[in-house]
């Protein structure tokens, strides 16, 4: 696991609160990253460093951060870095196993 955030309370529907959320963010084989966002407030159950194991119970959705008018929910996606900035990713597509 590689970034954590919990220490927000704040959220909302106005962008005002896009830097505002809580997320875990985890760095899988082949350079890709998952990132869980709208956790809530010390909603995270792992911390930098940690293994973490498929169907592992890793926090709790909330309601941080930029909410865009869609209530407590989680954000899920898996991107590439391809430069220097933490906004200087590419999302990938998601294939489910079936």
């Amino acid at each position: 696991m590689v970034d954590v955030r919990q220490d927000s309370d704040q959220g909302g529907d106005d962008p005002r609160f896009d830097q505002m959320g809580n997320y875990i963010e985890i760095q899988h084989e082949g350079e890709e990253y998952s990132i869980y966002e709208h956790l809530k407030q010390h909603g995270s159950l792992v911390k930098v460093g940690d293994t973490i194991s498929r169907g592992q119970v890793i926090g709790y959705a909330g309601a941080t951060g930029w909410l865009g008018g869609l209530g407590p929910y989680l954000h899920f996606d898996v991107h590439r870095y391809y430069g220097q900035g933490a906004e200087d990713d590419e999302t990938l597509e998601i294939r489910w196993a079936e």
